[in-house]
This record gives structure tokens, C-alpha cells and sequence, in this order.
């Protein structure tokens, strides 16, 4: 066989391989920020399944002194006193972890609210309806 050829084949081997894997990067990039935008997109529309179905079943979360599960986290869901009134995302970074199957976006949520609650004074703090 001819030295050149299999250079040749070798080098085309590589560079398939290495399409083959920047598609993949590409689609987990793609999916990762997809479940981003669900998980903000279910949470101004107020759809606490749809929300829940995005964590983990293992899920833990610290509020406060209390941790909580998947089941417990969002028990206060309809005490929530404000409507979204708009959302943006500004996407920072992802970060792959593909020995222990991990991904992490960093991202930055600007959310606009309006008070639909009752108006509320603690010391100089006040929030007033609208």
C-alpha cells in the first residue's frame, strides 16, 4: 500500500471523526438550552407540572434552613404574589461533563414583575400593588 494513501486515510478518518463529534457538541448544546428555555418559559406561564417534569428525580434545593426534594420544592406555587410580565435570557457559558453525563449553563435571567399581592410594609420596605 501506498505510504501516502494510507496518510491519506488516516487524515480523512480524522477529520470524519471530528465532524462526527463537533454535530454531537452541536445538538447537546442545542438541547441543553432548549431545557433552559422551557424551564423559563414554564415558570412565567405559571405551569408547575411542566416544571416539575424538567428536575431531576433526585433534585435537592436549599430555601432557606430546609431542603427540599422535587415534591416539596414548589409546594408554595400559587402563593407566589407577582405576574412575569416579560423574561429575557442572556446566555453566558455551557459546560460539559461527559464522564459523569453533566451539563451546566450559566445564565443570566432578567425578569420584569408586576405585584399582584396585597400591598406589604416591613421596615423601609414597601411593595404596592401593580
Amino acid at each position: 500500500m501506498n505510504i501516502r494513501f494510507f496518510y491519506f486515510l488516516l487524515f480523512s478518518l480524522f477529520l470524519l471523526n471530528l465532524t462526527s463529534c463537533q454535530k454531537q457538541i452541536v445538538k447537546d448544546d442545542e438541547e441543553v438550552w432548549k431545557t433552559v428555555e422551557r424551564r423559563t418559559r414554564t415558570w412565567k406561564e405559571r405551569d408547575k407540572n411542566d416544571q416539575l417534569e424538567i428536575y431531576h428525580s433526585e433534585f435537592r434545593r436549599w430555601a432557606g434552613e430546609t431542603l427540599h426534594n422535587k415534591k416539596t420544592f414548589l409546594n408554595n406555587w400559587d402563593l407566589i404574589d407577582t405576574r412575569i410580565n416579560d423574561m429575557q435570557i442572556e446566555r453566558i457559558e455551557l459546560q460539559f461533563f461527559n464522564n459523569d453525563n453533566l451539563n451546566i449553563a450559566h445564565y443570566r435571567i432578567t425578569e420584569k414583575l408586576e405585584w399582584i399581592g396585597k400591598d406589604f410594609q416591613e421596615d423601609d420596605f414597601k411593595i404596592s400593588t401593580g
